[in-house]
């Protein structure tokens, strides 16, 4: 699975963007959309994820479970759409 980059469109609703699927990977989440992407647990909101401006990225490493996202409402669906590629 290393390197694999799998592009998610996000709205208002929390949406799974990586899976572990057995190893704690090191995991790169891209915003490549318009708008603030927001990142965390299932039950993430754009008042309580982590923001991820367009253009930016962060990478997290040995994750151990699933990342969700939402996306700021500003400019309708998708509102944004996030990269999350394996290492």
């Amino acid at each position: 699975m290393a390197n694999d980059k799998k592009p998610t469109q996000l709205g208002t609703s929390a949406t799974l963007i990586y899976q572990p699927v057995g190893t704690r990977d090191n995991v790169t989440i891209t915003n490549e959309g318009k708008d603030i992407a927001y990142i965390g647990q299932s039950s993430v909101t754009t008042a309580t994820g982590l923001p991820l401006w367009p253009g930016d990225h962060i990478t997290l490493n040995r994750v151990p479970m699933a990342i969700y996202g939402v996306g700021a409402a500003s400019s309708g669906a998708p509102f944004v759409t996030v990269v999350a590629g394996v290492s």
